[in-house]
């Protein structure tokens, strides 16, 4: 059972979901269908939960999503999201098991613009510093670019997996890439041209790493070829690391360590006793679960 989390609006996360025993069920293939079905999805629940998309990529056996919560829907747009993407890939993949880890998605709430641009820029490398592609451009998959938000929105075509043909759900959706409010102050081209000069200063520097440890990128055919059902040779850590919070100030980062804290001690308060029959115990602001599903009274934000 996972910890408990405030849910709130306006807040942005780095999210990252893994594949089961990490298998490249995500691999992206020469006709495009995994990257149709991620766009699709994608666009439909980051509209229908007013969820704003500032940077995603799909590798192998995993995606990342730089997102903010607008409306505090974080837990239901996850749901859908993967269980949408999840019957999509298991139609195509011709199989009928989990897709994803049984650990929760990681959400790493972002905490600072230093945070907000480092997560940016690790979200669009990823394919990089994963030892896949030289640069972000070259990647197959499902990714955003850096400069979307000064184009439309891209349209993904319903994909035939999963949504049949008289599905309620629209033909087409629109997948819309923003900036993050954080950095709403910024131009579009301040923005653009910022996010540009840090993935090309990141990719220099893992090219750079690359020719010293004499290790090539796969390469997009190596990559096309991987067996979806197959996993990395290289054994997983059982290190159990999942980070609540990313700042670049490290007083930031200890001061909403500290409110994480404060809101699970109210939460396992309340918790204690709500069990114990007292349904009118209020619960700290940000309680989801038992909020939505439970109707328990929840204190008003904080001012």
């Amino acid at each position: 059972m996972s910890r408990p989390r405030p849910i709130v609006p306006n807040v942005t996360y780095l999210l990252t979901r893994r594949c089961i025993e990490r298998r490249f069920l995500l691999t992206p293939d020469p006709e495009g269908a995994m990257e149709r079905i991620f766009g699709y999805c994608l666009a439909l629940t980051s509209a229908k939960y007013g969820i704003l998309v500032h940077a995603s990529v799909t590798l192998g056996n995993h995606w990342h999503l730089v997102v903010t919560d607008v409306k505090g829907n974080l837990p239901a747009f996850l749901r859908d999201t993967h269980s949408f993407i999840a019957r999509c890939v298991n139609i195509r993949r011709r199989r009928c098991e989990n897709v994803w880890d049984v650990r929760q998605p990681s959400a790493v709430r972002l905490a600072d613009t230093g945070a907000i641009w480092d997560k940016l820029v690790y979200c669009l490398t990823n394919a990089v510093s994963s030892g896949l592609v030289a640069s972000h451009r070259a990647w197959p998959g499902f990714h955003t670019m850096p400069d979307a938000i000064e184009y439309l929105p891209k349209v993904y075509r319903r994909p035939p997996q999963y949504f049949a043909s008289g599905s309620a759900a629209p033909e087409e959706a629109e997948l819309v890439v923003t900036k993050p409010p954080a950095l709403a102050h910024l131009s579009d081209d301040e923005y653009v041209s910022t996010l540009k000069r840090r993935i090309a200063a990141k990719e220099s520097e893992l090219q750079r790493k690359a020719r010293a440890t004499h290790k090539p990128f796969l390469g997009i055919p190596a990559v096309q070829a991987q067996d979806p059902h197959s996993q990395p040779r290289t054994p997983q850590s059982r290190a159990e690391i999942n980070p609540q919070v990313a700042a670049s100030d490290p007083a930031t980062r200890r001061a909403h360590l500290s409110l994480l804290a404060d809101f699970r001690r109210l939460y396992a308060k309340a918790r204690a006793k709500w069990s114990e029959g007292k349904r009118t115990v209020r619960f700290p602001y940000g309680t989801y679960q038992l909020f939505h599903f439970h109707s328990v009274p929840v204190m008003a934000a904080p001012t």
